[in-house]
């Protein structure tokens, strides 16, 4: 399942979005204003925005319990509680979606000190309120 979740996650442009669409980048810009490109937010064009890759419940409201860090390209995929990580096989990509890194963290503030552990120990989950190394 992390394989198929840190595929999809990147820095991308706003130049490059409107390249792989076949656009023009006020078109993305529309798209991005308009929420038709709800998975990445651009602050302007031509900025960088990180991605991580997160459960879809998450991406929906619900509230991350659980962080996988991948020390090859320094990516994270995160869980909500639903989501049983030892058995990727029930899930599917379609089940995760790549959001704006610093979004995420505005959203679920105390999110950043679980991603520190986790880029620490590999994997961190939220135990009664604090985020510990798993």
């Amino acid at each position: 399942m992390a394989t198929i979740a840190y595929a999809q996650k990147r820095m991308l442009r706003i130049s490059e979005v409107a390249r792989r669409l076949d656009c023009s980048t006020s078109t993305v810009r529309r798209l991005i204003a308009n929420g038709q490109l709800p998975a990445t937010q651009f602050a302007r064009p031509g900025s960088l925005v990180r991605l991580v890759v997160v459960s879809a419940a998450i991406a929906s409201g619900k509230e991350p319990v659980r962080i996988l860090h991948d020390e090859e390209d320094d990516g994270f995929t995160i869980f909500d509680a639903a989501i049983v990580v030892e058995r990727p096989e029930l899930y599917s990509v379609d089940d995760f979606t790549p959001v704006c890194e610093r979004c995420l963290l505005e959203r679920h503030p105390g999110l950043g000190r679980g991603m520190d552990l986790a880029r620490e120990w590999g994997e961190a989950q939220l135990v009664e309120g604090n985020w510990e190394p798993a």
